[in-house]
């Protein structure tokens, strides 16, 4: 028999959205069983304790206490290395956000899902809590100029009803195989808040992995709820170079050879647009990511060197290049979006 699901979820100074989000939960039927472990990531005013106090009795809930803020990697790290490695009969491992709500059938579908599909990686439906007929995202795409980014975003609900292949999957509401895990390792502590889930989706991915969206998987996400504490400069120039980081450790020498003209030229035509728009904010961290990456180089091929040597298989160089996105039309559509009509970046934000 088969250990209960572990369902993470971490608490970070949201109270009243995990306590949400923990009624969702365990208004799910025990079809397939699960167990909560449920973190306490250091928060203030006393939220270990009233989380502590509500659940302690309740046979499908483990609460736990970071005395210090792990972030995300470091708290789902911790749990996994001290609770869940030594789980020999756990074949899956579900992640989700404080700071959403699921259906009861949303961890069933997820099972069936993978299980049907043979996937290793399974992303729900997450729609936007504020505006439901969104679709926050399902899952990520990857451009061959390196970024990984929400695959759905903005689209109607209605849309994306089938079961698709995608490139790893939101680590707010998914799915993964523990034997996965095991094999390639769990997130990469380079990453603190942020990213996380994109370099591990793509570090499967090139491990030889299967990620599917199941489109029957629903989760409501309160989008930026989380990060929106920690989001300033500081944390959106780590995106950008995290973005450097996992492009060069992951992926196969013939493909960043093959790209690296439209790598530059996309470098390129960024920065002189930044100028001709003068957005200074942008061009700083630009600059400064880039400035990390060649500072950051040495270790980068060492933590390269290391994760590949790790992989029993890889992806073939023709089906990981057949599975990325090519970035002209996506970013010219973004540079209308965003330089013509004004629409909000995530540079702005801060």
């Amino acid at each position: 028999m088969h250990n209960p699901i572990p369902i993470i979820i971490v608490n970070w100074n949201g109270l009243e959205d995990t306590l949400a989000c923990m009624e969702s939960v365990l208004e799910m039927p025990m079809d397939p069983p699960y167990h909560v472990h449920l973190i306490d990531n250091g928060s203030a005013n006393n939220q270990y304790q009233v989380l502590n106090q509500k659940y302690r009795d309740h046979d499908q809930v483990t609460v736990y206490n970071n005395k210090t803020n792990l972030g995300f990697t470091g708290a789902h790290l911790h749990i996994y290395e001290e609770v869940l490695e030594a789980q020999q009969d756990t074949t899956w491992i579900a992640l989700l956000n404080n700071d959403t709500l699921i259906k009861p059938n949303w961890l069933k579908e997820l099972v069936d899902a993978g299980d049907q599909y043979e996937a290793d990686m399974i992303a729900a439906k997450m729609l936007n809590y504020f505006d439901p007929e969104s679709i926050d995202n399902i899952g990520h795409l990857m451009l061959n100029t390196g970024e990984i980014l929400p695959l759905g975003h903005s689209q109607h609900s209605n849309d994306q009803q089938e079961v698709l292949e995608n490139f790893g999957a939101s680590a707010g509401s998914c799915l993964y195989r523990k034997s996965m895990i095991e094999e390639i390792g769990f997130f990469d502590l380079y990453f603190s808040t942020g990213y996380e889930d994109a370099e591990f989706g793509l570090r499967a991915i090139v491990a030889g992995y299967k990620s599917i969206y199941a489109p029957t998987a629903i989760c409501y996400h309160k989008k930026g709820q989380s990060v929106k504490k920690i989001f300033d400069g500081n944390y959106t120039a780590m995106i950008q170079t995290s973005i450097f980081y996992a492009f060069f450790k992951l992926v196969p020498w013939p493909i960043i050879i093959l790209n690296f003209p439209f790598f530059f030229l996309k470098g390129i035509l960024l920065f002189i647009t930044n100028v001709i728009f003068w957005k200074p904010k942008f061009l700083k961290i630009m600059v400064k990511s880039w400035l990390i990456v060649i500072v950051s180089w040495k270790a980068i091929m060492i933590q390269r060197k290391k994760t590949r040597q790790r992989m029993k298989n890889k992806i073939s160089t023709f089906r990981l290049l057949k599975k990325m996105t090519f970035f002209f039309w996506f970013d010219v559509k973004r540079f209308f979006r965003i330089y013509i009509y004004g629409e909000q970046s995530a540079w702005d934000k801060y």
